[in-house]
């Protein structure tokens, strides 16, 4: 097959290489020759919504890291990680192409992984699972909402890498990436969806899924009605359609802590000895997304740069806004390099740390997030002390709570800006950031955020060079491959 840059044997491999983790029965299902998954029962369909193979993205995590506004490099770290070819070099620096074209392995981004694992798998079971032999009609529709409302997670994911940030009022003309609906690897002509048209086609998915999910789910890479809930809120937040956010907010709490158990840690607590966050040689040990607590749906990613070595670290721009008790940085980031071994000096750069915890970013629902999202909806449609509520009960469980109140007296603008540099700390080097940096990019109250840029500081502490981000690069170009074998695509900027 020559769209979306696979033969049709590649097409085989990379689907077999997702479903030969999932926890079934070898016969349950096969794959033809030509590429075509066989599932027959409903509970087929419903063992292929389950396993790694749709969570956790290998291509990914580096890249959403790697373009954020709050991390700098440091020589000799940064480089001798970060060939000049390497495309993690390519985000860091904002280039136009981020994707190595000497390197096969390069070619399979986001859009292999999320167009032929994730859509294809999702199509499948929502376009066959009510025609499914053995389960019942609820078990049915159960199953197919799940898939259309990962299959909206998915699509957020792509529309916040190929396309604009959304403009009411060039949404639809801006364009986005292809839809597809259907589980059919030898379609061989996809052209691009406007930005508008893939926000109604998530929104779609959603408020058709939402009334049909189970309440819980027993596996975190599947969907629940209170995930889909705050996606839909999320999603409105992007739109700026804060009113219509805050009840789903509100009743995915509900929907939330009636099904799969999620909350938020307390750092005060988790951190001590024998705690789940206590400190290690390495830096506190780490769950899976799966059994993380904070996490209620999970589309996580890979990130070794933070952990296993020193390529990409925070800024000291950034590191200077969190407080002197503050968990996020004193204890799950490092003022030493990888391998953090007693003798081992600091880093030359003041303020410069590096993170330490995990190997994978929790990308999906996450509870934090909810809070914040919350308390931004709520600060910007004139609800200030809801907004403070929020913020104040997730900054008790990050830091000593005496240094958790907001700082009295600030304004609407002053506090909607405060949340956003509470999303900074909770959310620093962990990918979100790239989205809310290109959310906001048009924000009358941001502007004095630009220019982002990324330092790469040298040996010995000096500027070395910088990177600043232009509009052009909020959005990422496709790969000469993919655009070879997609004749109608038309790449951006």
């Amino acid at each position: 097959m020559k769209t979306l840059y696979i033969k049709s044997i590649k097409v085989i491999l990379a689907l077999a290489m997702v479903f030969s983790m999932y926890s079934c029965s070898d016969d349950f299902l096969e794959i033809t020759p030509n590429g075509v998954l066989i599932a027959e029962t409903t509970e087929d369909y419903n063992l292929l919504l389950s396993g790694n193979g749709l969570w956790f993205n290998i291509a990914a995590g580096d890249q959403e890291v790697n373009r954020s506004f709050e991390i700098c490099g440091l020589e000799p770290h940064f480089s001798s990680t970060y060939g000049e070819a390497d495309p993690r070099r390519n985000n860091f620096a904002w280039e136009p192409g981020v994707i190595d074209p000497e390197r096969e392995g390069g070619q399979f981004s986001d859009w292999l992984l999320l167009y032929m694992q994730r859509i294809y798998v999702y199509n499948k079971v929502i376009n066959e699972v009510l025609d499914s032999s053995g389960g019942t009609e609820a078990e049915k529709n159960n199953i197919m909402a799940e898939a259309r409302a990962a299959r909206a997670a998915v699509y957020f994911e792509l529309i916040n890498f190929y396309g604009k940030p959304y403009n009411t009022a060039t949404a639809s003309t801006d364009l986005g990436v292809p839809i597809v609906t259907e589980a059919d690897v030898t379609v061989a002509s996809f052209t691009r969806a406007t930005v508008q048209e893939i926000y109604d086609f998530i929104i779609a998915d959603l408020t058709a899924a939402i009334p049909l999910l189970p309440i819980g789910v027993s596996e975190k890479p599947r969907m629940s009605k209170g995930a889909a809930e705050v996606l839909l809120g999320k999603i409105y937040v992007y739109q700026n359609r804060f009113n219509e956010a805050i009840p789903l907010f509100d009743t995915a709490f509900s929907d939330l802590q009636a099904g799969t158990e999620v909350r938020l840690y307390d750092y005060n607590v988790s951190t001590l000895p024998g705690g789940v966050h206590a400190a290690g040689f390495f830096g506190p040990p780490f769950d899976t997304p799966v059994d993380n607590l904070e996490v209620a749906f999970t589309m996580s990613v890979r990130h070794t740069a933070g952990f296993t070595s020193s390529a990409v670290l925070l800024s000291p721009d950034v590191s200077a806004i969190f407080g002197a008790s503050d968990f996020r940085l004193h204890h799950f980031f490092s003022r030493k390099p990888f391998p953090p071994f007693p003798s081992t000096p600091e880093f030359i750069v003041p303020g410069v740390y590096r993170k330490i915890g995990s190997l994978v970013i929790d990308r999906g629902i996450r509870i934090p997030d909810i809070y914040l999202l919350r308390a931004e909806c709520k600060a910007r449609t004139n609800d200030l002390s809801g907004a403070i509520e929020d913020l104040e009960f997730l900054r008790m469980h990050r830091m000593n709570p005496i240094d958790a109140p907001v700082p009295a007296g600030l304004s609407q603008d002053d506090l909607i800006i405060y949340i956003f540099e509470e999303r900074t700390r909770e959310f620093a080097v962990k990918g979100e950031l790239w989205y809310d940096m290109r959310r906001l990019w048009n924000d009358p109250l941001f502007q004095d955020k630009k220019p982002y840029v990324h330092t790469l500081y040298d040996v010995d502490g000096s500027v070395k060079e910088t990177f600043t981000l232009d509009e052009d690069r909020l959005v990422l170009q496709f790969s000469d491959k993919i655009l070879a074998d997609n004749p109608d695509l038309v790449n951006n900027p």
